[in-house]
């Protein structure tokens, strides 16, 4: 009994608390549509200012000429800066009778301004049915919280029926035993009777002893059970009590709880009364912009006209412009034609000369192949006779050593002396190796110029650089050729190191040395490159199995925080645990989305209907928990469909059902927002509890 009084004491609590909240909550409402209402008057106010300054500017006493002297001082403008729409905002005074100064104020002032109001009040009118849509569904959340407190009234007066039947049948009880205890003392009283009747009655009874005893046991018997009636009195006294004390404030609860009821009944009318002024002030509001749009459309007209006009005039002025243009371009032409005639006949003469120099050099080719073929004949007759030398040099070498050896043998008896230097020997060889190299040399060099000439005298060049050059280059060639063929003595001349075709070791070793180098580059950087693969394998499986503990372990956590006593309570209703400091759970809600939220672009959560038509709330809201399956940074508003689907299947994937329909999320602007809510609240029964 006591147990169900602090429940219920709790339970008062805690709705009082939540009573005070929506207090809070409907006066928030009421300043803020005060601040609304103030908002909507500024806005009137800025609407009747811009209407007068389109009227002053429509009625400028400019003339056309005037307009025209503008344009035409100022004609490299391309567009009114920027700062004609924002002195138009800024300035509170209205716009002076003079003429403006600002050179193309009359194409671009007018239609600045009619659009920059008309953008201000669509995002007004849009931020206002924001507003009056979030408020609508608050008030729906309000009232659906208002109901849950009415039925949970209901109970607690049912349960106040039945402790008050309860307290019927103990108040029975009570009597039937305070009944029971005045027939006890009937009942005393008569046995108290019947005693003193019998002690007249001595004869009747053994001794005064047995007398004694019997008295004294209806005394004792007598006795306790008095004390027992007595004490089951005091409890039934104190239980009634008790009982009554607890009725009184069930009374007062109950009253007071009614009371708060009318109460919030009040301000739910006073709700709606003032939710259907507001939208009778969007009407008016609507009808009010439309109007303005009316008269932005007949000004924006005037301002097309007035364009008209200006533009006559610019087409005239470019139609005078086009034509001193045309006459200086065909004076241009001319002159270009004339020049044009002369270059023909510097042409032709060019031609002409290129023609003579070309019959000049293939004369000069002819006669220098000419004088090639002559010095390669000396050559090669030069060759032949040297050839023919060395072979008697080596016949009169083997006569020689034949008569050195019969000298030899002739002198038997003198000591054979060997000659230490001797380099008639050496002289020769190198000679002969000398010859065949400067023979291979000058065969080489031979063929390679009448090669070089004949491809040279196959094409015929262009220019007369090109001529020259060559002709420089062919007298060089001719002239090192006469000069070899006129001295015998350059036959026999050894090849420089330097003149050499074939490279040195040195040069050979380098060249390994460098190609080692690189190989060994390549397979350090290779080495490098799979060390580095290596160490990113083991950390990428060091993080994998650090990730795979501390997954194991945060399910744990889990698992230990689902079970454990105090979360009980917030299995029956998730949304226990975002109301334990007061509140509206649908407000509690919404303010957890926004926390989870924080960060992610393209997100605006005020309610649970606008915000969430595009997915991108829903596809935040997984990614804060499944990153690896929602490409947040991919995701565009256009794409609903693909958003829905892949915070759905995400969803899934971890046990959430899709009580939501696909379709009515893509196709409806302001989708249910129960459903929504009830498939948020499942996310965050399977995430936060």
């Amino acid at each position: 009994m006591a147990q169900e009084k602090t429940n219920l004491a709790l339970q008062l609590g805690e709705q009082k608390g939540q009573l005070n909240i929506l207090q809070k909550e409907i006066q928030k409402l009421k300043s803020f549509q005060e601040e609304s209402n103030v908002q909507l008057e500024h806005l009137t106010a800025e609407n009747t200012l811009l209407r007068n300054r389109l009227r002053d500017v429509a009625h400028s006493p400019l003339s056309d000429t005037e307009k025209q002297q503008l344009l035409d001082s100022h004609r490299h403008h391309s567009s009114a800066p920027a700062s004609i729409a924002t002195n138009l905002l800024e300035d509170d005074t209205g716009v002076d009778a003079t003429p403006c100064t600002t050179p193309d104020w009359d194409k671009y002032s007018s239609g600045n301004v009619s659009e920059v109001s008309v953008a201000c009040l669509q995002d007004k009118i849009h931020q206002m049915q924001e507003t009056h849509y979030s408020t609508n569904e608050e008030l729906q959340a309000t009232l659906q919280e208002l109901t849950d407190l009415q039925r949970q009234l209901i109970e607690l007066q049912q349960e106040n029926e039945r402790l008050n039947d309860e307290k019927t049948l103990m108040f029975d009880s009570l009597c039937r035993q305070t009944e029971r205890l005045n027939d006890s003392r009937s009942e005393v009283e008569s046995l108290k009777q019947l005693i003193y009747q019998e002690k007249g009655e001595t004869d009747q009874y053994g001794s005064i002893a047995e007398r004694e005893q019997k008295l004294v046991d209806l005394l004792k018997a007598a006795q306790e059970e008095r004390e027992n009636l007595m004490v089951k009195l005091e409890q039934m006294t104190s239980e009634l009590q008790e009982t009554k004390a607890a009725l009184l404030d069930k009374d007062n609860v109950i009253q007071q709880m009614n009371e708060r009821i009318k109460t919030l009944e009040y301000t739910l009318d006073a709700r709606y009364a003032e939710h259907k002024q507001l939208d009778q002030e969007l009407m008016q509001a609507r009808d009010q912009c439309n109007g303005k749009q009316i008269e932005i459309n007949r000004l924006n007209d005037l301002l097309d006209n007035a364009k008209t006009k200006v533009q006559n005039q610019c087409q005239l002025e470019d139609k005078r412009q086009l034509s001193a243009v045309l006459s200086e371009t065909q004076r241009n032409l001319n002159e270009t034609e004339r020049k044009s005639l002369n270059l023909e006949r510097e042409l032709e003469d060019l031609k002409r000369l290129r023609a003579e120099e070309n019959e000049e050099w293939e004369k000069f080719q002819s006669d220098l192949l000419t004088s090639v073929r002559v010095a390669n004949d000396f050559k090669t007759e030069a060759q032949q006779e040297l050839q023919r030398m060395i072979m008697e040099n080596k016949t009169y070498r083997e006569r020689e050593r034949q008569l050195r050896a019969e000298i030899e043998k002739l002198k038997v008896e003198s000591v054979p002396l060997r000659p230490t230097s001797f380099p008639s020997e050496d002289v020769t060889l190198r000679r002969k190796n000398n010859i065949v190299l400067s023979r291979q040399n000058s065969r080489q060099s031979v063929k390679s110029l009448i090669e070089s000439i004949e491809s040279q005298a196959k094409p015929v060049t262009k220019t007369g650089l090109g001529t020259v050059v060559s002709r420089s280059s062919s007298n060089s060639s001719l002239n090192s050729l006469t000069s070899d063929v006129r001295s015998p003595s350059g036959m026999l001349v050894l090849p420089t190191p330097t003149e050499s075709p074939l490279k040195s070791p040195p040069d050979w070793n380098d060249v390994n040395t460098i190609g080692q180098t690189k190989s060994l580059k390549e397979q350090q950087t290779n080495k490098l490159n799979r060390d580095w693969s290596s160490v990113d394998k083991h950390e990428v499986k060091i993080k994998t199995d650090d990730n795979y503990r501390e997954a194991l372990l945060q399910k744990g956590m889990d698992f230990s925080r689902r079970n454990s006593y105090s979360d009980l309570s917030e299995r029956k209703d998730p949304l226990n645990g975002l109301v334990k400091n007061g509140g509206s759970k649908r407000n509690a809600l919404l303010k957890w989305c926004q926390s989870k939220t924080v960060g992610y672009r393209n997100i605006d959560i005020t309610n649970f209907s606008s915000s969430w038509n595009d997915g991108l709330a829903l596809c935040a809201l997984m990614h804060t928990y499944l990153p690896e399956k929602i490409p947040y940074d991919s995701l565009t508003p256009q794409e609903k469909r693909k958003n829905f689907s892949l915070a759905f299947s995400a969803a899934e994937s971890v046990g959430i059902p899709t009580t939501l329909n696909i379709n009515d999320m893509v196709q409806q602007e302001r989708p249910d927002w129960q459903q929504v809510m009830g498939y948020v609240t499942a996310i965050y029964k399977h995430f936060e509890t």
